[in-house]
């Protein structure tokens, strides 16, 4: 890696042992064309515990470079979650990383009028109707002070992001795309794995006259499966 002053990757916080990493990325079309004025890619990186921005990484590549370049960050960053944007060239993105046996990736199901059927489906699926649920999470952190932005790029995005009269969601004369990518990390901090350690709370004994029939009054989630479980931030803090 070769320090420079204006590179395409900035690096906030290093990553620290412990911590679960939420990695957002938004792909554009492809490489620069000085005639065209392309969205850039970004890749951004969200620390799950304390919402801070660890790192940006913004340029104009190949697809296949995008998913090396993201599998790359994420393994720095103690194999962080990745939740990839899933719409047109975003699957190429996903294909890739597939590719390299990166299994950390953001899920999501479809269900049928019935809801019986479902499917599944990686990277976040942006639509009319998505789009405004993470953006509107995004702001809620932002109105709250539960996050720390730390990119330049972003803050301005931020300030010239707007909705229109037909409601759509977008950046007004400018680029969006560092927006939705923090917008797609901070999503997956609500769905990214994390392992808690867990007192064992366990009897050390138990009386030999209880009764089988008492024992469904004694609720299991008062007893450890093991001494690790699995959850997610929802509930990492209750």
């Amino acid at each position: 890696m070769e320090e420079k002053d204006n590179g395409e990757l900035e690096i906030y916080k290093w990553p620290k042992e412990g911590h679960v990493y939420s990695i957002g990325i938004d792909p554009a079309l492809g490489i620069e064309d000085q005639k065209l004025d392309r969205d850039y890619t970004v890749i951004c990186g969200v620390d799950a515990f304390t919402k801070e921005q660890v790192f940006q990484w913004r340029g104009r590549v190949e697809w296949d470079r995008i998913a090396h370049i993201a599998v790359l960050l994420a393994r720095h960053y103690n194999d962080a979650y990745l939740v990839p944007e899933g719409n047109n060239h975003g699957l190429a993105v996903i294909s890739k990383i597939r590719d390299l046996h990166y299994p950390f990736l953001y899920k999501e199901r479809d269900y049928a009028e019935t809801g019986l059927d479902r499917k599944e489906r990686i990277g976040f699926l942006t639509t009319s109707r998505s789009k405004p649920m993470i953006i509107s999470h995004f702001v809620e952190l932002f109105r709250e002070k539960l996050i720390k932005v730390n990119s330049i790029e972003l803050l301005e995005e931020m300030s010239k992001f707007t909705q229109d009269k037909r409601g759509r969601m977008r950046g007004t004369m400018s680029h969006d795309d560092t927006v939705m990518a923090m917008a797609l990390a901070l999503w997956g901090t609500r769905y990214a794995p994390v392992i808690l350690a867990v007192e064992d709370s366990r009897p050390k004994k138990i009386d030999c006259t209880i009764k089988f029939k008492d024992l469904d009054k004694i609720s299991r989630n008062k007893f450890a499966e093991s001494d690790w479980v699995r959850e997610t931030f929802p509930y990492r803090f209750q």
